[in-house]
């Protein structure tokens, strides 16, 4: 009796567009040709988002690739209970570096608005002649300076706990990482006029701001607080908005 031999099949290779692409045996079923999609969609949503500039891909992508491999030679053979076992692990391990693609991307966001602020600098440099008496040039150049360096202290101490939605895209992060720096100055300025103009009380070690003498480091200080936590400079913002008879705005808004 003739021995039956089962075609040799090619093994999962990456196409020209960078596609996990290999081909099942003809005895193959339904179920295996979906975890074969599943396999080629799950390399692709890796190929595609673990990139810079659309080709240098990220470390952890090697891994991905790999696991999805190993699972389309399974799937070939006939072990679809393996395969769906890697793909899992593949799909792990590609949310994973995603995550941590990310927060890397946030920070360097965050590190391009710190740039930016040094623009914002120099459009100070060209206005603050309209501001004489409310700000000198230096002392803007200062509160800009500690806005930004409270912002990146709050980013480098609560990067592990950063969350992002892995659905948003890469430049989507990095603008929102660009825009903390930014706002931090503008309501470390805001926050200052408040506290010059009375409309916010604060008080320090029981002593209203507006009495203290020498209260450079205070405005600096609560420069710092506007780039390190967002609730300080809204805190301070809804206290003025009162003053003007206004709704503060309601907690968690």
């Amino acid at each position: 009796m003739a021995r039956t031999t089962r075609p040799r099949l090619d093994p999962p290779a990456i196409d020209g567009s960078g596609w996990l692409e290999f081909q099942l045996p003809d005895t193959a079923g339904e179920r295996e040709q979906s975890v074969r999609a599943l396999i080629q969609n799950v390399h692709r949503q890796a190929y595609t988002d673990l990139a810079l500039f659309g080709r240098f891909r990220w470390a952890g992508y090697a891994s991905v690739e790999s696991k999805l491999r190993i699972a389309a030679e399974a799937l070939q053979h006939g072990a679809r209970a393996q395969a769906e076992d890697l793909v899992k692990e593949a799909r792990a391990t590609y949310r994973e570096q995603l995550a941590a693609q990310r927060k890397v991307s946030y920070l360097a966001g965050v590190v391009l608005g710190i740039g930016l602020l040094a623009l914002l600098q120099l459009t100070l440099h060209h206005s603050i002649g309209s501001l004489d008496g409310v700000i000198t040039e230096q002392f803007a150049l200062q509160m800009v300076l500690f806005a930004g360096m409270g912002t990146l202290a709050s980013v480098l101490t609560r990067i592990g706990q950063f969350k992002m939605d892995t659905y948003a895209t890469r430049s989507l992060v990095v603008i929102s990482g660009a825009s903390r720096p930014l706002v931090a100055a503008f309501v470390a300025f805001a926050t200052y006029a408040f506290l010059r103009s009375d409309l916010a009380s604060v008080t320090v070690n029981g002593n209203n701001v507006a009495d203290v003498s020498n209260a450079t480091f205070i405005y600096l200080s609560a420069a710092f607080l506007c780039g390190f936590s967002e609730r300080f400079g809204k805190h301070v913002i809804d206290q003025a908005s009162s003053a003007f008879g206004g709704a503060a705005a309601p907690a968690g808004a």
